[in-house]
């Protein structure tokens, strides 16, 4: 993508003066209005998470232009490998199986926003995980009042990766319009327990919405168990290419 922008002339980050997306004061979030009037606010990467990756960032590109050393890197990259319980683990085992937290560098730098348009809110998470929207979300919960941050969408985090989304954020969040965007090709997203804590932490009533069917996903669209945990599912038609969501 840099390299695009490098070889088309274009404009490079012109709200951070050409500089680094970053949240410099995690007590004034950077807020960017677009043209027509939709506004972003910046909910990472903080200062320490880019400092981070900065020391490690040689390390992380000195194969990029080598395919076959890129290759193994992905094929060797199991940060995401599914270790599911099973194809007859109930929701609520999958409530409380063990989660580790996504600790990558390059994820804790991911660059995710709150999008506002006509007093809707939706949260586009990115690759960011729990820990690192944590500060902003909080922030805003502190500015607003109450318990949790009310939003009318949530894109969820890395394509529903049960490390990315703990209970420690779904806590924090009062949202029942949940997206997730994956074909499960690589990462076999999303977990199955992300939508099970999802269901119990932020339900009733959520609707999951799919840009693919998949055999990752189609047991959220049963029957029983959408009547048992009260939430509904919603994915593309046999011909259409993605689904289009109305907030």
């Amino acid at each position: 993508m840099s390299l695009r922008i490098k070889e088309n002339g274009l404009p490079h980050n012109l709200s951070f003066n050409g500089g680094p997306v970053v949240i410099k004061d995690y007590g004034a979030l950077p807020h960017i209005t677009l043209p027509g009037k939709m506004e972003l606010i910046l909910v990472n990467p903080g200062l320490k998470s880019l400092a981070s990756l900065l020391d490690k960032w040689q390390d992380v590109i000195t194969d990029i232009g080598n395919e076959a050393a890129f290759k193994n890197r992905l094929m060797e990259d199991d940060r995401y490998d599914s270790d599911l319980l099973g194809d007859e683990s109930t929701i609520e085992e999958l409530q409380v199986a063990t989660i580790k937290g996504d600790k990558s560098l390059a994820n804790l730098s991911s660059i995710a926003f709150i999008g506002k348009y006509d007093e809707k809110y939706c949260l586009f998470a990115a690759d960011a995980p729990s820990d690192a929207l944590l500060p902003a979300i909080q922030l805003l919960i502190d500015q607003a009042g109450g318990d949790r941050l009310p939003l009318t969408a949530w894109k969820l985090a890395h394509h529903g990766s049960k490390g990315s989304t703990l209970i420690k954020l779904m806590e924090k969040v009062d949202c029942k319009k949940m997206l997730i965007s994956s074909d499960g090709k690589r990462y076999h997203h999303p977990d199955e327990e992300t939508i099970a804590r999802l269901i119990v932490n932020n339900g009733p009533d959520l609707t999951f919405y799919f840009n693919y069917r998949t055999t990752y996903n189609e047991r959220w669209d049963g029957t029983k168990v959408k009547e048992d945990y009260k939430f509904s599912s919603v994915y593309p038609d046999q011909v259409s290419n993605g689904i289009t969501i109305v907030l």
